[in-house]
């Protein structure tokens, strides 16, 4: 995964150079249409890539230097795994799931509230949450119950559900409805009866 992701970003950023241009490939596009996709993958892996490397301060030591060895100085799997005395394929589910960790919306409502959570709430939500333990590990480090444990793991689930279902509602209601060519014309065409009439009427 991690791989297939380097080599798209690597490829993109080949194919085109802000200071050269579109390369002979883009080039061979003729409505430009080619480039113009390449360009857009190069910059949502860019922007993936950054916001990952922030995020992953959020996460334990290891699991933070994982991340920004890959995201943020550019390393590959098979670098990593030489360093780890592992297979590249086990750097690589590693950093699937980080990744997947870091880019849900609970991760991200727990990072950006876990300040304002009174203190117990708040290091089980960073060790569930954030850094991805169990129950039974974080009972044991906390010197709490499993039920206890898991019932303020579920305290913080919900309130990142209620979150994210709060910020669904109030979208629609940002929006402004404007009147179409359609309803213009029938606006226009109500107005032209009305004046119609009215001069009959007279």
């Amino acid at each position: 995964m991690v791989d297939a992701f380097r080599a798209e970003s690597h490829q993109d950023t080949l194919s085109y150079s802000e200071n050269q241009g579109p390369s002979r490939r883009f080039a061979a596009s003729s409505d430009g249409s080619e480039a113009s996709r390449g360009i857009q993958r190069l910059e949502a892996s860019c922007d993936r890539a950054r916001q990952l490397a922030e995020r992953a301060a959020f996460l334990s030591d290891g699991d933070a230097a994982l991340l920004r060895s890959i995201f943020d100085e550019g390393k590959s799997a098979k670098q990593i795994s030489a360093l780890l005395g592992i297979v590249p394929r086990s750097v690589q589910r590693r950093v699937a799931r980080l990744t997947k960790r870091c880019l849900s919306p609970e991760f991200a409502f727990v990072a950006l509230n876990v300040a304002t959570f009174e203190p117990r709430l708040a290091r089980v939500a960073t060790l569930c949450v954030l850094h991805g333990r169990s129950v039974r590990a974080v009972a044991e480090e906390l010197k709490l119950t499993q039920h206890l444990v898991r019932t303020l793991r579920a305290n913080v689930l919900a309130m990142a559900r209620g979150a994210m279902q709060a910020s669904k509602q109030a979208s629609p209601a940002t929006r402004r409805w404007t009147p179409g060519p359609k309803s213009e014309r029938a606006s226009q065409h109500s107005g032209s009866e009305t004046w119609k009439r009215s001069k009959n009427s007279d």
